[in-house]
């Protein structure tokens, strides 16, 4: 029971807690779930639900614009291309510009980001498909309220054999990290 009341508080101080800039250092985890569309070696699937995670650090150059590096990791075991594939798993890594509306930090923004992303699958043997490397991007709309965010991403990948539309909705709290010296 205590540490209940532990966790509360903390997050209580954290919802009421000054907000940090966004100028400067920060690094963002969240998780949240998402739906991912795929075709693999001209087969398409719809794979369904998906569990995500997502981790950014970036750089806030002002309040209003921030450069940042993420990565967003997506696993879904509800795929059926031919009652082949049990799970399809699929990481993005991309580097993008974000613009907040507002230099306070409750500020809906929206985000571009392109990179490389990765897909591997597993058969129903267990066996374990390496996915290659391919291009894509990721368009973002979101909301930060007091360095908590709720964003809704797009992923389109594509690599050889592979291709994915992905849609992922992520709660997270970004942390604002002082750099220098006093």
């Amino acid at each position: 029971m205590g540490k209940i009341w532990l966790a509360a508080c903390i997050l209580a101080g954290m919802l009421h807690a000054e907000s940090a800039e966004r100028k400067g250092v920060n690094i963002g985890l969240g998780l949240g779930i998402g739906k991912i569309d795929t075709t693999l070696n001209n087969k398409s699937d719809s794979d369904g639900s998906a569990a995500t995670g997502l981790f950014t650090i970036g750089y806030g150059v002002t309040n209003n614009l921030v450069i940042q590096m993420d990565n967003i990791g997506l696993s879904s075991n509800h795929t059926n291309f031919s009652s082949k594939y049990e799970e399809v798993q699929g990481s993005y890594w991309g580097l993008g510009g974000y613009y907040f509306w507002n230099e306070e930090r409750h500020s809906p923004y929206i985000g571009v980001s392109i990179g490389r992303t990765n897909h591997e699958s597993t058969t129903n043997l267990f066996v374990k498909s390496m996915g290659k490397f391919g291009d894509s991007y990721k368009l973002t709309a979101g909301y930060d309220y007091n360095q908590w965010f709720a964003e809704l991403n797009y992923i389109k990948g594509s690599s050889e054999r592979v291709n994915s539309d992905s849609l992922m909705f992520a709660l997270g709290y970004n942390f604002a990290i002082e750099i220098g010296l006093r």
